[in-house]
Parts: C-alpha cells; structure tokens; sequence
C-alpha cells in the first residue's frame, strides 16, 4: 500500500463528511488539515463517523480489518496519530507493514 493510494481513501473519507457539512464548514482536503482537537475541524460524531468511514475503505479496497482507534491508542494517549491525513496516512502504513 503506498502513500499515495492511502491518501486516496482519507480524502474519499472525508469526503464523505464533507456531504454533510454545509459549504462554509468542508474540510480541505490536504495532508496537515487538523481534523480533532482545540483547532480540529471535526465534532466527535463526524470524527467517529469518519473513522469508521475510512476503516470501510480500506476493507473494501485491501480485504484488512484495522482498528485505528486501537493502534493510534496503543502508540500515544492523545491520539495524535488521527489528528491530520499526514498523520493517519503514516499510522495506516505502519499498521500495514506490521500485519503478516
């Protein structure tokens, strides 16, 4: 899976929130847009609405089930490995590259 590909589906995620959002509210869509906390551009239902979105995705193109809340919880308290595409983008290749 290379980068390129996985920002791919973060951006189609997010498009998907973006739907429901009206015009003045859309998230960009580039690698250090801040998604979750004091600047974050998500509330907490889009947040877990699109956490669920993209882990779909990947399903759906890769045929692997991940728990990015699990692995983002398990490297680092505050989840700062959900906070931006870049940072998921590299969260989901490390998750990738560890699986057998």
């Amino acid at each position: 899976m290379n980068e390129q590909g996985v920002y791919e589906i973060i951006y189609k995620s997010i498009d998907e929130i973006n739907k429901t959002l009206d015009k003045n509210e859309k998230i960009p869509l580039v690698p250090d847009v801040e998604l979750i906390g004091i600047n974050g551009m998500l509330d907490s239902m889009d947040f877990a609405t699109f956490i669920i979105t993209l882990e779909n995705k990947i399903h759906e193109k890769y045929n692997m089930q991940i728990d990015l809340l699990e692995e983002s919880l398990i490297r680092n308290e505050d989840m700062k490995d959900l906070n931006s595409p870049n940072s998921i983008n590299n969260l989901i290749r490390k998750i990738i590259d560890k699986k057998p």
